[in-house]
């Protein structure tokens, strides 16, 4: 079954939750969206693209996008069930900006404690800037979290890129959830900087390898790309680009659209200062 959700009231109730629980009854891996009402049209195209690979590639997936008015995708749809609103995040960089994604983490624990615990079902955190060119639900439901690697890292380890993960619903990732939300609460850090946290405290712990359902995976960072591997590597081959570290919404926007047509270069829209990255 494929089922898409809207829901992008500001506030999610309990009633809201039951509606998303119902909806991804019998989905496999549920895809969710964070996107202000600037990111709409972008959000609209990544569910289209998530939808029809998944469904090509016969799995049970749907889509829950929030914080936006209605896109089109929601129209029409059979498979849709739209809760309207409206709200702003802004440049990236600026409060609004970190505002808006600090509710992902705390909504996407609210979403996992609200499904039943099912190591083959998941939820795969999706950001609008991505370009999807094959399934990616069947790569990204081997561990309790998969993710594409951000490039470049300062860790001796791989980085997780906060704008493609997958979490299993375990119990095992509950806490890994709660670990990542501490750290970017008490420390006022974005998301991704937060998993990073949780992610190395997991990698140091000593019973780490003796459970299989704590493992991280780390997505190849050659086929599930960022914007930097995507400028030095180019497109062939790519799975999923994440079209970050560029200058601005209009050459993200230009970015994916080229993406999208086969090709991809722009160099003037590619920056190396994460200080300007988007």
């Amino acid at each position: 079954m494929l089922a898409l959700l809207c829901l992008c009231a500001p506030l999610v109730t309990t009633a809201s939750l039951d509606l998303f629980v119902q909806a991804f009854e019998n989905c496999t891996t549920i895809a969710l969206l964070f996107a202000d009402q600037t990111y709409a049209d972008l959000a609209n195209d990544v569910v289209q693209e998530w939808l029809h690979v998944e469904r090509r590639a016969q799995h049970a997936a749907c889509v829950a996008l929030i914080g936006t008015n209605t896109p089109s995708v929601c129209t029409g749809n059979r498979d849709v069930l739209c809760v309207e609103g409206a709200e702003s995040g802004g440049e990236w960089g600026t409060d609004n900006y970190f505002t808006f994604i600090d509710r992902r983490l705390p909504f996407l624990r609210r979403l996992h404690h609200a499904l039943p615990l099912d190591s083959r079902r998941g939820i795969l955190l999706l950001d609008a800037d991505v370009h999807i060119r094959r399934a990616i639900g069947a790569r990204f439901s081997r561990c309790m979290l998969s993710a594409q690697q951000e490039v470049p890292c300062s860790s001796k380890h791989a980085c997780i890129n906060g704008g493609l993960y997958r979490l299993a619903l375990t119990a095992a990732a509950r806490h890994f959830l709660d670990d990542a939300i501490h750290f970017a609460q008490t420390l006022r850090i974005p998301d991704q900087d937060a998993l990073q946290l949780a992610t190395r405290k997991l990698e140091r712990a000593e019973w780490h390898d003796s459970f299989v359902d704590h493992t991280i995976c780390h997505a190849p960072a050659d086929i599930y790309v960022n914007g930097i591997t995507l400028q030095s590597g180019g497109a062939v081959g790519v799975h999923t680009a994440h079209v970050n570290w560029v200058r601005g919404f209009e050459c993200k926007k230009n970015l994916l659209a080229a993406l999208r047509k086969g090709g991809w270069r722009n160099e003037s829209c590619f920056i190396s200062s994460k200080s300007k990255y988007e």
